[in-house]
């Protein structure tokens, strides 16, 4: 059966305040005023640079950006997952495991990937885990899709991503995988529909019956 490839923050888990906490740690560090979390989420999604960037309104190639970063960094490296919640579905979803390979695929750095899912007890259901890593593009790009269906010796037409954000649609079809959207993400009003999904889901719970319903 096709592996299954899941985004983590917004699909898997609701990391809102984590993210947030991690924001607004960065921002009274280098004495700004605290944001809200709509207001920071809004950027989530490709990776922590470019969330810290637009938190403070730094350009890609502003020096300041690099200590900005460093203090997210360092607070989310400490707290990975201190408010951190299953969204619904998720423990249907990961079940799946037992017919399938379940792979995880985040823009969210690495190390802090590996230390949210630890800190979950989720680890053990992922056969590949890949967050941001140097050398590989994010999400939208189709490279970390193509990564992962190299670790696990399938071709990339056989992935089905599934996934919150934008990103993790324009990836599959970009890689040729099957492109499930999730409704109720980082951020819920998302609409998905113009990035042209093969299907968007209300949550996960409806995960198990499309796949059978549609005999993928």
């Amino acid at each position: 059966m096709r592996p299954l490839v899941f985004d983590l923050d917004g699909t898997i888990i609701d990391s809102k305040r984590d993210i947030t906490a991690a924001c607004n740690y960065a921002l009274k560090k280098l004495g700004r005023s605290e944001q809200s979390e709509r207001q920071i989420c809004q950027y989530v999604g490709n990776g922590a640079g470019a969330l810290t960037a637009q938190v403070f309104g730094y350009s890609a190639d502003d020096p300041r950006l690099a200590q900005a970063e460093e203090h997210f960094q360092y607070y989310y490296r400490t707290y990975p997952a201190e408010f951190a919640t299953l969204l619904p579905g998720v423990e249907e979803a990961l079940q799946l495991r037992e017919q399938r390979t379940l792979a995880l695929c985040s823009n969210k750095p690495h190390d802090v990937t590996l230390l949210t899912l630890q800190a979950l007890n989720l680890t053990e259901y992922f056969e590949v885990i890949l967050g941001a890593t140097a050398g590989i593009p994010k999400k939208p790009e189709p490279d970390m899709l193509l990564f992962i269906a190299k670790k696990l010796g399938v071709a990339p037409a056989s992935l089905i991503m599934i996934g919150d954000g934008p990103q993790d649609i324009g990836a599959a079809l970009s890689a040729g995988c099957v492109a499930i959207g999730v409704e109720g993400g980082i951020l819920p009003d998302n609409d998905l529909s113009p990035y042209n999904p093969d299907v968007v889901l209300t949550s996960l719970l409806e995960l198990p019956a499309y796949l059978e319903q549609q005999g993928i």
